[in-house]
């Protein structure tokens, strides 16, 4: 029997951890472009809303090669090479969650376009448990290695 207390408890933390990255890179435009630096509460938005930026642009993956190099091992991961949209999963002890959606298409390319607020992936946690199949892995910033599943 699997203890999800636990695993809630380390997603908490995962989150916990994006925010102090949004608090250290300055990336608030990152969240909410519409909303004053020194009112902003990044615990707050991550638990309350889906971060969202165009397929497009790069910065979601930008701000997630920073989560890794504190140490979380997050990859987009599709089911099939030729599959448009995948998640975006990190491995919580032994077990790879989703936590938000990313593109993989011709005039995209790959790219992480959504984190899911804390709000909505806690409670389903036990369904957000992903097994990977073709990942792509978020790599840290600065040549630094990727850690390895």
């Amino acid at each position: 029997m699997c203890d999800w207390i636990f695993y809630q408890q380390k997603m908490e933390q995962f989150y916990n951890a994006m925010a102090d990255v949004i608090m250290q890179k300055n990336y608030y435009a990152l969240i909410d472009d519409s909303v004053e630096e020194d009112i902003i509460c990044p615990e707050l938005l991550l638990f309350e809303e889906d971060v969202c930026v165009e397929p497009t642009e790069s910065q979601l993956e930008e701000f997630l090669e920073y989560v890794v190099e504190k140490g979380y091992r997050i990859v987009m991961n599709f089911y099939a090479p030729d599959v448009v949209l995948g998640n975006v999963a990190v491995k919580i002890h032994d077990k790879w969650f989703a936590f938000g959606q990313c593109r993989n298409d011709d005039w995209v390319g790959e790219c992480v376009t959504e984190i899911w607020s804390l709000k909505y992936v806690l409670p389903n946690l036990r369904y957000m448990e992903v097994k990977l199949r073709y990942t792509i892995p978020i790599r840290p910033q600065q040549g630094q290695p990727a850690i390895t599943t």
